[in-house]
C-alpha cells in the first residue's frame, strides 16, 4: 500500500503531465491526407474566437451608443423650443457618444459601419459647433442630417433574433 503523500504526488504528476502529452503533435506521415501540398492554408476564415467575440462585443457597443445618440438627436427634431445652453449641453453628449460610436464601429471591422459611424460623427461635430455660436437652427439641421447614418448603424448592429 502507497503512503498518502506518495499517492497525492502520483495523481498531481497524472494531472499535470497527461494533458501535456496529449497536447504534443505527432509528425504527419507524407502522403496522407493531413498532408498539405503546395498551398498555404487559409487564415482568413479560421479566425481565432478571441477575435470573434471581441467584434461581437464591439458590434453591441455600437448597438448601445448608437441607441442613445439616436435617440438624444431625435428628440432635438421636436417642435419644442430649446435654450441655448440646452444645446450646447446636448452637443457635448452627442459628441461624446459619436466618438464612442466611431471608436467601437471601427474596432468591429465593418467598413460600412465605420463609414456611417464617421458620417455621423461628422454632422455632430457641426451639430455641435453650431449649438456652441448660438445657431439653434443650424444645430437643429445637422441632428437631423446625422440621424439616417445613426439609425444605419443601429439596424446593422442589432442582434439577430433567434
Amino acid at each position: 500500500m502507497l503512503s498518502k503523500t506518495l499517492r497525492c504526488l502520483l495523481i498531481l504528476a497524472c494531472a499535470v503531465l497527461l494533458p501535456l502529452y496529449a497536447q504534443t503533435s505527432k509528425p504527419v506521415p507524407p502522403g496522407t491526407a493531413n498532408e498539405t501540398v503546395g498551398t498555404k492554408p487559409s487564415t482568413h476564415h479560421n479566425m481565432h474566437p478571441a477575435h470573434t467575440a471581441a467584434k461581437a462585443k464591439s458590434k453591441a457597443r455600437v448597438h448601445d451608443y448608437a441607441a442613445s445618440l439616436g435617440s438624444l438627436l431625435a428628440d432635438t427634431q421636436g417642435k419644442a423650443t430649446l435654450t441655448a445652453d440646452a444645446w450646447k449641453k446636448i452637443g457635448n453628449e452627442a459628441n461624446a457618444l459619436a466618438n464612442k460610436t466611431y471608436a467601437a464601429a471601427s474596432a468591429s471591422g465593418d467598413k460600412t459601419a465605420k463609414k456611417a459611424a464617421a458620417d455621423a460623427r461628422g454632422h455632430v461635430r457641426e451639430m455641435r459647433e453650431a449649438a456652441m455660436k448660438g445657431d439653434a437652427d443650424g444645430a437643429k439641421t445637422h441632428a437631423g442630417l446625422a440621424l439616417p447614418f445613426v439609425y444605419t448603424l443601429i439596424d446593422w448592429s442589432t442582434p439577430a433574433k433567434s
